[in-house]
């Protein structure tokens, strides 16, 4: 057996190898575990009892029907137009072409969809006709405002997997991570959408035509009552976010007239094996980390050295989150890891999480790898090097308020 700092890099490194080889989220964590316990020399049995306390977890349960629920959901606004309704009713409702420009890809970010840029990138075009946008300033305006509910919504899978990880409710991490959804909107806005001109003799756009103001606002309900509902009740109320979904989800049915063929159709367009298959490797990764030990060494490891905790947290995850280029693959591989430092349950250090989940996402949001960069920029065709350099200032000043937010609040 090597010493636990050097299998700790190397399944770490497995990790961001086999993501990077395409290899499925879940698979690849599930794997990481099994090397972890073979080179912790873990019995038969240890294996065993590693994975029946992740299968058998009331998180295993919880996940399991959060994720998937999501996914449904997702399909049924989706299909049946209540995202285009936002977006149709916002054109009309609000004639501020820089305003729109933020809102509409914004909306269309209040779920998670992979490559989800691709709706909203038309859109920003289209809204913007009478403003002057390079092709990197258009890239930055769908692609920065797509993202800031990363770091709060309770749909986003990477505040799902970090609330189920860290035991702590997924109510106070949004509230805990409010503001920085707050923040992104705030630099935005100031160093992306204030510096954009409008163009000269350009005749404005008429939007979609309504009856009235207000039936636009009519429409912009009607679009976004499902994911606001959730929202609230899982942020006031503390309801389960994964029973919210599914209330929700009943009410579209019975709304839209869901017959039994569509029924069968939205099943199997919607369940994913995959997201079973995520949830035990992930889960068995975390066990696995308590029964080698790992998770009480770290710290310990650290202490010994003098390394500052606030360097670790910031510099793994980031280094995580750039690799695999998605936020639940690095919430999934480092905050297990991380417990003995930001703490769980009411022990959490609000400003360490906060430290590590923004780390983390900046990794995301920097890497080549996110796919809704890639194709944001290949959309507008932009030049991905421009786009780098209006992307740095911004997303280091989220990176530094975290950091902030990690000294103040403990």
């Amino acid at each position: 057996m090597f010493h636990p700092g050097i299998n700790l890099i190397l399944v770490l490194g497995l990790i961001v190898i086999l993501i990077r080889c395409g290899i499925q989220l879940g698979w690849t964590m599930g794997l990481a575990g099994i090397v972890l316990g073979l080179l912790f020399k873990v019995s038969a049995a240890g294996f065993w009892d590693t994975l029946t306390a992740a299968v058998l977890s009331r998180t295993f349960l919880q996940l399991g029907i959060a994720l998937n629920m999501i996914m449904f959901l997702e399909n049924i606004l989706r299909k049946k137009g209540y995202l285009s309704r936002i977006t149709r009713s916002l054109r009309h409702l609000i004639p501020n072409s820089k305003i729109n420009i933020m809102l509409l890809p914004a909306f269309l970010g209040l779920l998670p969809s992979p490559g989800g840029a691709m709706f909203s990138a038309p859109l920003v075009t289209e809204a913007g006709h009478d403003l002057e946008m390079s092709a990197e300033t258009k890239s930055m305006v769908n692609y920065w405002f797509r993202h800031i509910w990363e770091y709060s919504i309770p749909l986003y899978p990477g505040i799902i997997l970090g609330s189920q990880i860290l035991k702590v409710p997924i109510g106070r991490i949004t509230l805990i991570m409010a503001a920085f959804s707050l923040l992104s909107v705030i630099i935005g806005y100031f160093l992306i959408i204030r510096p954009i001109k409008p163009l000269e003799s350009v005749t404005p756009m008429q939007p979609a035509g309504y009856d009235s103001r207000r039936s636009a606002w009519w429409e912009l309900l009607h679009g976004i009552w499902p994911v606001m509902v959730i929202v609230v009740c899982v942020l006031f109320f503390q309801w389960d976010v994964g029973l919210t979904v599914i209330a929700v989800i009943g009410l579209l049915l019975i709304i839209n007239r869901y017959q039994r063929p569509e029924l069968k159709t939205l099943w199997q367009e919607s369940f994913k094996i995959s997201l079973i298959i995520l949830i035990v490797g992930i889960l068995f990764f975390k066990e696995m980390l308590i029964t080698t030990g790992l998770v009480t060494w770290l710290p310990e490891f650290l202490k010994s050295f003098g390394i500052p905790e606030f360097l670790v947290v910031c510099s793994v995850t980031f280094i995580v989150g750039f690799s695999v280029g998605i936020s639940q693959g690095y919430v999934a591989a480092t905050f297990p890891l991380l417990i003995g430092i930001i703490g769980s349950g009411n022990a959490v250090q609000p400003g360490m999480l906060i430290l590590a989940y923004v780390s983390g996402f900046a990794g995301v949001m920097l890497t080549p790898l996110h796919l809704c960069l890639l194709l944001t920029v290949e959309h507008f065709k932009a030049n991905i090097f421009r786009f780098y350099q209006q992307l740095m200032l911004p997303q280091s000043l989220m990176w530094v308020a975290a950091f902030i937010a990690a000294f103040l609040w403990k």
